[in-house]
């Protein structure tokens, strides 16, 4: 009977919430749940229509509004406060005056806005019991120091499991109100609140609070539940920022996402709180950036809102990948990707994305779609050729495209330190390539095919093509103090952000600190012999159309190398594992894998992420002919097969003494015996003598031998017969 009237109660409540939401409102969020549906949320909500500070007395006057016309005071029970004669002032006791309370304190966020004043965790409150909360965090106290009239708020050490240090505890009846409060802040705020701080939070979007903390607002949710005092003022709320609290509007709803449902897909159109019936179907996986054109070099994420599950997909029709989720890979040409979610044997629906790419040149690479970015702590950390972004931490936003003679910005969110977003897109955050040297640094848009400049003393931002010109020389100082990007040409000035008129441009007079914040890439190139060596210490994407393989072995008297081919475009290539990387030549960014990959038990490729000497017991020591003068294949790298320096991350072949024999040169195939010529118009291809010695480069194959004796040549590692 208890279980019949809890539903009835909830389904009666849920009637009257689904009358008032906007319809479809929620639909967006529709087949998520867990960490997703709390992501695809926040896209709702985040948007909304920022009061301001003052505004929020009159708010107050129809959200806060009790039924005799006086203030609805959710920090003592004793006061009738009257709006306007009541509110502000000073104060020396309970019962003096109302004001505005940050429920969730305005410290914690530095103070920073659109959050100084979302109606959503401003209440009016008694501003005597107000100061005595300070910015304590909401908890349970058993021995309270300070307690309202009546008992009905109390200060004191933590009595909640997990927490010790001095909590303010709301009245039993308002703490589901306030649970809900905090978790719209965690949803409203997915793309901020890592950075904010206090003993609540964790440090992250996701689960955005510490376990103390999420244990204790679930339970208060579920004791108090959403009242008709929540609903009216979720109404009254959205007719003013024009945005809802989704915690009131589905009651439960909080443990969809942090709780016992977070399996359970979400579904706003038939939504009854109980996670009963609901759907556990593994959840279709989505890609970022979705189908169409892009540039050469973007990442597309492939990912499902299901926990657990891994993501499977093929490109342009070929061999399945299986990879943890969520999956990374780097386009470099058009590919056509079909994708799915497994979990414990069940499937999810196939879904398909095709991607044009839009090779319009340049010397370096525009990437796009979701990538990391680490912060940049010191100077050590600035590498030419790397990509990073100018962030404005405090706001959450970085440098974006080009305007009129300043720059706009996109909107990022933090997670454990990191930012994880997409770039160089529109409303999207630019990457830079860092160029120049020490005191001389440069910032080249590869998407404007411009670098950042001050061509004109003055608030302002400029482009050029000049990388020479002072103007787009900048000088990068890193200390305890923060970043500072200064001009090179107007010394006095400073790239900053402009909270005021949203924009970054160069200041002299202090606006928002900026600093740095480097993409998490691994970049090799395929040298024009198709093929390439890579050794890192990081687990990394492999790019699509590419293969990748170890060396188990060698054969002789036939001498070419063992290669298992392990890897496809796509694939997550280990950490500390030498490979050769075969596709068209070309430089390459591939985007780091936050999950490692499975080590070989054998692969006698090895090498170092620093220039260093070769290493092994016993053994001699090849490296790859990358350049066209020489045949394909593995070469002593110094004399008598001897330990060489090698270049940093890049793999040599350590070949155990007993198995090299002595051999100079191990060719990447099995020769085949001889061959006639094969006439491929379009291939590019370079002719030996069967010594080795070049004798064509970068010919036709069709017609490679044409003029040359008759005889033996090498192509392709095989021998020709003429």
């Amino acid at each position: 009977m208890k279980r019949f009237l809890v539903l009835f109660t909830l389904q009666s409540v849920l009637i009257q919430l689904f009358a008032q939401i906007p319809s479809g409102y929620y639909s967006s969020a529709d087949g998520y749940c867990g960490a997703s549906l709390k992501t695809a949320l926040y896209k709702v909500i985040y948007n909304h229509t920022a009061l301001s500070y003052d505004a929020l007395w009159d708010a107050f006057r129809t959200t806060d509004r009790r039924d005799d016309g006086k203030v609805w005071d959710m920090y003592s029970s004793s006061t009738n406060f009257v709006f306007g004669a009541d509110q502000a002032g000073s104060y020396k006791g309970e019962g003096d005056v109302y004001n505005r309370e940050h429920s969730f304190p305005k410290s914690w966020f530095n103070d920073a806005r659109p959050m100084y004043t979302d109606l959503f965790h401003l209440y009016p409150t008694d501003g005597y019991v107000n100061g005595r909360r300070s910015n304590y965090p909401f908890g349970e106290t058993d021995h309270p120091t300070y307690t309202s009239h009546g008992g009905f708020s109390k200060l004191g050490p933590s009595s909640t499991p997990g927490y010790s240090g001095t909590v303010f505890e709301p009245a039993d009846e308002y703490k589901g109100d306030f649970a809900r409060t905090y978790f719209y802040m965690a949803t409203c705020y997915e793309n901020q609140i890592a950075n904010w701080s206090c003993p609540m939070l964790a440090g992250n979007k996701y689960p955005a609070y510490t376990e103390w903390a999420i244990t204790m607002l679930l339970r208060w949710a579920e004791e108090d539940p959403v009242s008709e005092k929540e609903i009216n003022r979720n109404n009254e709320v959205y007719k003013l920022q024009k945005n809802r609290n989704p915690f009131i509007d589905f009651p439960g709803l909080e443990e969809y996402i942090w709780g016992e449902k977070m399996d359970v897909i979400f579904d706003s159109e038939n939504y009854d709180g109980s996670g009963e019936g609901g759907d556990t179907q593994v959840m279709a996986p989505v890609f970022t950036p979705a189908s169409g054109t892009v540039s050469k070099g973007t990442n597309i994420q492939i990912q499902t809102g299901t926990p657990g599950a891994q993501i499977v997909y093929s490109l342009n029709g070929g061999t399945e990948i299986q990879v943890a989720n969520p999956a990374n890979l780097t386009i470099n040409e058009s590919t056509t990707i079909t994708a799915y979610a497994v979990l414990e044997g069940k499937k999810s629906t196939s879904v398909t994305a095709q991607y044009i790419v839009n090779n319009d040149g340049g010397d370096i690479p525009s990437v796009s779609g979701l990538w990391s970015f680490t912060p940049v702590t010191s100077t050590a950390d600035l590498t030419p050729g790397a990509q990073y972004l100018i962030v404005c931490e405090e706001l959450s936003v970085a440098m974006g495209a080009q305007g009129k003679d300043i720059r706009g910005y996109g909107e990022i969110s933090f997670d454990n330190g990191s930012i994880f977003t997409e770039v160089n897109g529109n409303g999207q955050p630019y990457t830079f390539v860092l160029g120049g040297t020490t005191g001389q640094y440069t910032f080249y848009d590869a998407t404007g095919k411009c670098y950042v400049s001050l061509n004109s003393s003055g608030n302002k931002l400029h482009t050029t093509t000049d990388k020479d010109s002072k103007n787009a020389q900048w000088k990068i100082e890193i200390n305890e103090n923060g970043t500072r990007i200064i001009s090179c040409a107007y010394n006095t000035r400073s790239i900053q952000y402009n909270s005021d008129h949203p924009r970054f441009a160069c200041y002299e007079s202090a606006q928002k600190a900026v600093c740095l914040y480097k993409m998490q890439s691994v970049n090799f190139t395929i040298s024009d012999c198709g093929y390439a060596t890579y050794y890192g210490n990081q687990a990394f994407y492999l790019p699509a159309g590419l293969q990748a393989g170890i060396v188990t072995g060698i054969q002789s008297p036939d001498n070419y190398v063992n290669i298992e081919w392990a890897y496809q475009g796509g694939s997550v290539i280990p950490s500390e594992t030498g490979v050769l990387i075969k596709g068209n030549s070309g430089d390459y960014i591939c985007n780091i894998s936050q999950t490692e990959g499975e080590k070989p038990a054998t692969n006698w490729l090895k090498g170092s992420t620093e220039e260093a000497l070769t290493e092994g017991t016993d053994c001699l020591f090849y490296k790859l002919a990358e350049d066209v003068n020489q045949p394909l294949g593995f070469y002593w790298g110094a004399e008598n097969g001897g330990a060489f320096t090698n270049a940093a991350h890049k793999a040599y072949l350590a070949v155990p003494k007993v198995n090299a024999n002595g051999i100079k040169y191990l060719s990447l195939e099995k020769p085949t015996g001889i061959q006639q010529t094969i006439n491929n118009k379009h291939k590019l291809i370079n002719v030996y003598s069967i010594s080795g010695t070049l004798i064509r480069k970068q010919v036709q194959e069709r017609g490679a031998l044409d003029g040359l004796p008759a005889g033996i040549y090498l192509i392709n590692g095989k021998k020709v017969l003429k």
